[in-house]
């Protein structure tokens, strides 16, 4: 959670390449806390670097946070779905076509199903969809 706040710091995104590389290996940990926090800090980073860090992180980092749209805890996919929203703010339509189909499938399935948290995450990110779908 501490990473999360580096990136209102930064001038330079691609300083911080190995601590991009550090967070998101914690995408695949088996503890959903880390796996929370992991999204927390990515969220946070891409909205605080944008586009910078999208330019430089977003063909490792997007296909992470659409994967997570799957995870079992619901907490995990809320949180998934709340920094993909920051994340595609700072994407180009282009960048975000590779991942497009498959997320927003993800997002109206939780938007129909899923618990509140869920729910108000996924419909905010589609509307982050919608604006760089134009």
């Amino acid at each position: 959670m501490a990473l999360s706040q580096i990136g209102e710091y930064m001038e330079d995104p691609s300083h911080i390449s190995s601590i991009i590389e550090m967070i998101l290996q914690f995408f695949n940990n088996e503890n959903p806390m880390l796996r929370y926090a992991a999204c927390h800090a990515i969220g946070q980073i891409s909205d605080d670097l944008k586009p910078k860090y999208q330019e430089l992180y977003g063909k490792q980092t997007y296909p992470l946070l659409v994967q997570l749209l799957k995870d079992n805890v619901p907490r995990v996919v809320s949180h998934a779905a709340a920094a993909l929203t920051n994340f595609l703010e700072g994407l180009k339509y282009e960048e975000a076509l590779p991942q497009l189909n498959e997320m927003m499938e993800l997002f109206v399935i939780h938007s129909n199903n899923g618990i509140s948290l869920v729910k108000e995450s996924c419909l905010g990110a589609i509307s982050s969809v919608a604006e760089i779908c134009k």
